[in-house]
C-alpha cells in the first residue's frame, strides 16, 4: 500500500511540474501580449490626436473651398448665359 501511494505521489508531482511549466509559458505569453497592447494603446492615442487635427483643418478649410468652387461654377454659368460661350477661361 505504501509503495502504491509513493507511485501516486510521484505521478502527481510530475503532473504538477508539467502544469507549472505550462503556467510559466502562459504567463510569459500574457506578459508579451500586455507589452503589445501597451504599444497599441500608445499608437492609438497618437492616431487619435492626428485625426482631431485633420478634422479641425477640414472644418476650417472645406467650407471656404466649397464656396470658392460654387462661385466658379456660378460665374461660368453666368458667363455662358451672357455671352453664349462655354467658359470665361476659353480662348474664343
Amino acid at each position: 500500500m505504501a509503495q502504491k501511494n509513493t507511485k501516486v505521489n510521484i505521478e502527481m508531482a510530475r503532473v504538477n511540474v508539467d502544469l507549472a511549466n505550462e503556467t510559466k509559458i502562459l504567463a510569459r505569453a500574457s506578459k508579451e501580449d500586455s507589452a503589445v497592447m501597451r504599444t497599441i494603446a500608445v499608437e492609438t492615442k497618437k492616431d487619435s490626436s492626428s485625426m482631431k487635427t485633420v478634422a479641425v483643418l477640414g472644418m476650417l478649410f472645406l467650407p471656404p473651398a466649397l464656396l470658392a468652387v460654387s462661385c466658379l461654377f456660378l460665374m461660368a454659368q453666368l458667363w455662358h448665359e451672357l455671352t453664349g460661350l462655354c467658359s470665361p477661361f476659353s480662348e474664343h
